[in-house]
């Protein structure tokens, strides 16, 4: 995906696997690849993106940045 898009203007990491098996049945190249996939997958993009981003000052936020609900002012 780097090397296709290597300048985009977003990005969504939605990437994840699943797999319904028992705990102890579970081998630890199973548990790796869950890991790298659902993990690592978001740090990669992160560390390959995120500095170009940066520099463009590409972001996104909500209004209660600047005016934060109440909840958040009260004890």
């Amino acid at each position: 995906m780097i090397r296709a898009e290597p300048e985009p203007d977003i990005v969504v990491g939605n990437l994840g696997i699943f797999q319904p098996l028992d705990f102890f049945e579970t081998d630890d190249a199973i548990w790796d690849r869950h890991w790298q996939v659902n993990v690592m997958a978001g740090v990669r993009l992160a560390r390959a993106y995120l500095p170009k981003m940066a520099a463009k000052c590409v972001g996104a936020s909500s209004s209660s940045v600047r005016n934060p609900p109440s909840i958040f002012l009260s004890r």
